[in-house]
């Protein structure tokens, strides 16, 4: 796993590995594909997926 770059992006990484959620099952959850989910937890990424990903994690930015 890629070091994430922002501090978002970290949290979101540890609410996935508390959830036991992969990848793949938040991008079907929020109805983005795996790739999009990928890009946005290990580079940089558009605000509309950021803003999805927050909203189900419950994380506040």
């Amino acid at each position: 796993m890629k070091k994430p770059k922002e501090r978002w992006q970290a949290y979101a990484k540890a609410e996935l590995e508390i959830r036991g959620m992969t990848y793949a099952e938040l991008a079907e959850a929020i109805g983005l594909t795996y790739g999009v989910v990928n890009q946005a937890l290990c580079k940089s990424c558009m605000p509309g997926a950021k803003k999805k990903i927050c909203e189900y994690l419950g994380i506040t930015e």
